[in-house]
């Protein structure tokens, strides 16, 4: 008899041990992380976007609209960005290292004029879903940081260094990621100016178009006489087999071929700040309008779990 209960024990025992495995396991695989592709499609677009801004920054001028055209694959881009700026023709090609998003980095080579670009810096990323057990019904969080940023033209000087850290968010239920700054040290040392940034990027997961809209304003001191706006698309072609954009049938997304390549088209501009504290207000409230998104998943999410237990 003590025989029998101290088997039913023993099972009793190892039934509990592996419905808890099994709980623990369901709920770390609720736990999910951003794509790491929209990863690199948004550090591509902030570098790019900071880089030009730094420029109408040094420069002051607003500016027509620039093209800026890539391919994005797993491991780095490849792109161009071309236009009028100033009256100059800027002509600048960038290589991004990306295939570990923990080491990332990147170049940039062209001229402005008849003056030579050159641009570099490294960035990592921490999936903070990493560290937590995140329910699916929560926003994903993670921390972009770009580092040991360097601009610099041939006559002019360098013309911006510094770094940045980006918050990224990407909503669930709406379907997209969402980047703002949570902190930025930049200085344009030609001028002897120190410079925060501002940002409120989002890209849409339902048609994989993105918008952004940034600022740069004097640490202590006045705004910036002009703030950068971007859009632009990211799709892929079916006709691709990982050689590059086959001229198919244009699909909206990144390519699911593990060796295929995204394409990425985006327009460019700085325009002149019209009020002092508008374009700072709008940023201001896209920043808020982040945090009030994730607390308000947070919030939905206990209420949830409270009503499911």
């Amino acid at each position: 008899m003590k025989t029998q209960l101290k088997n039913s024990l023993s099972l009793v025992s190892s039934i509990a041990t592996c419905c808890t495995l099994f709980s623990l396991a369901s709920e770390t695989t609720l736990a999910q992380s951003i794509p790491p592709m929209e990863v690199r499609a948004a550090l591509e677009n902030i570098v790019v976007d900071t880089e030009f801004g730094l420029l109408t920054y040094f420069e002051g001028s607003p500016s027509d609209i620039l093209n800026y055209s890539s391919e994005i694959t797993d491991t780095g881009w490849n792109g161009t960005l071309s236009g009028i700026y100033a009256g100059k023709p800027l002509n600048i090609d960038y290589v991004g290292d990306t295939a570990d998003l923990s080491s990332m980095s990147w170049t940039g080579t062209g001229t402005w004029g008849v003056e030579n670009w050159s641009s570099s810096g490294n960035a990592n990323y921490e999936d903070l879903a990493l560290t937590t057990i995140a329910p699916s019904a929560l926003p994903l969080e993670g921390v972009l940081d770009l580092e040991n940023m360097q601009v610099g033209l041939s006559v002019s000087g360098t013309i911006g260094v510094g770094s940045i850290t980006v918050s990224l968010l990407k909503d669930l239920d709406d379907m997209e990621l969402i980047a703002s700054i949570a902190a930025s040290a930049l200085d344009v040392p030609v001028l002897g100016s120190a410079l925060e940034k501002e940002l409120s990027f989002t890209l849409s997961q339902k048609d994989f178009t993105y918008t952004s809209q940034e600022e740069f304003r004097v640490l202590f001191g006045i705004l910036s006489k002009n703030y950068i706006v971007n859009s632009g698309r990211l799709f892929y072609t079916d006709d691709d087999n990982g050689g590059g954009n086959g001229g198919g049938n244009q699909i909206p997304g990144f390519n699911p071929n593990p060796e295929g390549v995204t394409m990425n088209e985006m327009q460019v501009q700085a325009l002149p700040v019209p009020e002092p504290t508008s374009i700072l207000s709008f940023l201001a409230l896209g920043t808020l309008g982040a945090a009030s998104t994730a607390a308000r998943k947070r919030t939905s999410n206990k209420d949830k779990t409270s009503l499911s237990q």
